[in-house]
């Protein structure tokens, strides 16, 4: 924690505001702001991360903290603000128009997908709370890709904001049992007819087996010249907590992967489709010294999911 007489001012605010409240797994709510806020980096984000529900959940106006804080921490719990009647996605989107606003909102989503916060009524693995699991977590992997793909493109390589993002993502713990996510196109723009009558009958298991994850390693340049290697996995073998199934009227279409440490990955929240391009892994380039001083050598490692012969 950064402890500054504004952050000081915030940590007060946020709990005599959050008094007496607790989240839904019946911890007092001011774990959670505090929690956002030790991960931060400067005071403007302890500062909006201690805040950044106050206005939502609270009596505290935006007015009243305008007299207590800068516009620099005022502008950015504005945004952090879901307001009456503004669809969710429109809110996470405008988030992303601020780097400060959308750290704290990617601290805000990994911490709340924490399952160990939710209720029984939702953390439960048993099948009368499954829609409710499936519900809630597609709604916040969607809010973190969108959040992960703004930052991806607003810090530099080697900057205090990189270290800053690749901790909060390792914040995330992955799922505990089965979650599917849920499409609304329509199975056919991945599948033919034939495939869909096929899968549409068969569990979620037995689809599997009709399916590969195909994983390629490429090298181009450097002293043993260029070369790819592919291998195939089963696909329910290549999942595990940081990947997800996506279905198409309850027909296997795609995977959602969240990567948390890897520091050369292409895209750390991405989806990828059957037939459709590949989820690059991991992308550099370098010199080899050994080689030759100019020599320039490529890697690339990439997934794709491709269908077995039906």
């Amino acid at each position: 924690m950064i402890y500054t007489d504004m952050t000081n001012k915030a940590m007060r605010l946020a709990y005599k505001a959050h008094q007496n409240q607790v989240d839904k797994g019946g911890i007092p709510y001011i774990f959670h702001p505090y929690h956002l806020a030790e991960q931060m980096n400067n005071e403007i984000r302890v500062c909006a991360a201690l805040l950044h529900d106050v206005v939502e959940d609270t009596d505290v106006t935006i007015e009243q903290l305008k007299e207590e804080f800068p516009c620099s921490v005022t502008d950015i719990l504005q945004l952090l603000t879901h307001g009456n009647g503004i669809d969710y996605y429109e809110y996470v989107a405008g988030i992303c128009t601020n780097i400060d606003a959308a750290f704290v909102k990617l601290a805000d989503l990994i911490h709340n997908m924490t399952e160990e916060r939710l209720p029984d009524s939702i953390g439960d693995i048993q099948q009368d709370n499954d829609e409710k699991r499936q519900q809630w977590f597609q709604k916040y992997a969607k809010a973190l890709s969108m959040v992960v793909h703004f930052l991806e493109n607003h810090f530099y390589r080697g900057s205090e904001d990189e270290k800053l993002f690749y901790n909060i993502m390792k914040e995330y713990h992955g799922t505990k049992g089965k979650i599917q996510l849920h499409t609304d196109e329509p199975p056919l723009e991945y599948m033919t007819k034939q495939q869909y009558e096929k899968l549409k009958s068969l569990s979620i298991e037995q689809q599997a087996a009709y399916f590969r994850v195909e994983y390629t390693k490429s090298k181009k340049g450097g002293g043993i010249g260029n070369y790819s290697d592919i291998s195939e996995i089963p696909l329910l073998k290549y999942l595990n907590q940081y990947k997800t199934l996506i279905l198409a009227d309850g027909c296997i279409v795609g995977v959602l992967d969240i990567d948390t440490g890897n520091r050369d990955c292409k895209e750390h929240v991405q989806s990828f489709y059957v037939g459709k391009r590949s989820r690059v892994i991991c992308s550099r380039s370098y010199i080899d010294h050994s080689w030759d001083h100019t020599a320039t050598v490529s890697t690339e490692e990439k997934v794709r999911l491709v269908w077995k012969n039906m």
